[in-house]
């Protein structure tokens, strides 16, 4: 009879054992699929991450794109006013140098010293309507210039032959042409014999620049 209970009392033994061995098995399941759970949501917030990133990233183009937008359209306003202004300076070109003179003086004819084009105490006085009569003409037309020139180039290579009031760049036609004012006409005459000479470089170019008196001083 008491073998019986013993071998029924291990029985259960064993089985509250094997139980308690299920259920750290079942805890430890649990645990490894809270970490995973862990894991999943890390990886979630990482892709949620990126994504804002590559959000950020694409604005940020639009808005770069944008930018660059706007400056081509101001650019192209600008560009507008300065064609205006080229339009502007071709008229004072009209005004101010006798058009047969000048196109003597681009095809490369003559010096243009001609004496109509000089102040009054060198040989001839002006025809302008408004101009002072005793106002000295020390104005240079120039005419074949590079297509890049500016008037700060020009007035830099210039200045060797004396000093100079003003410079006034413009567009005429393909021509790039060029008033130029001295502070006197002695020195007006010395920078054209020098161009006509080739003794000066304008711009990066020697020669092929040709110069005159213009009818007036440019303002």
């Amino acid at each position: 009879m008491v073998k019986p209970i013993k071998r029924m009392r291990r029985r259960a033994e064993k089985g509250i054992l094997c139980l308690q061995q299920m259920m750290l098995l079942i805890a430890a399941t649990i645990l490894q699929a809270s970490l995973v759970m862990h894991a999943m949501s890390q990886g979630m917030l990482l892709v949620a991450r990126a994504v804002a990133v590559v959000k950020i990233a694409r604005q940020d183009e639009q808005d770069e794109q944008e930018e660059e937008e706007e400056e081509h359209g101001v650019k192209g306003v600008e560009e507008a006013e300065a064609s205006h202004v080229d339009v502007a300076r071709t008229e004072i070109i009209h005004q101010i140098v006798d058009p047969g003179a000048a196109a003597a003086a681009a095809a490369g004819v003559g010096r243009g010293r001609s004496p109509a084009r000089r102040g009054p105490g060198k040989g001839g006085g002006k025809k302008g309507g408004d101009a002072d009569p005793n106002e000295e003409v020390t104005t240079l037309f120039l005419s074949g210039l590079p297509d890049d020139a500016r008037e700060e180039e020009v007035r830099a290579d210039l200045e060797s032959c004396g000093e100079i009031i003003k410079v006034v760049v413009m567009k005429r036609g393909s021509d790039r042409n060029a008033f130029v004012r001295f502070q006197n006409v002695r020195d007006a005459h010395r920078c054209m014999d020098d161009l006509a000479d080739g003794k000066i470089e304008v711009c990066g170019q020697r020669g092929g620049v040709k110069a005159e008196m213009a009818r007036r001083n440019t303002n």
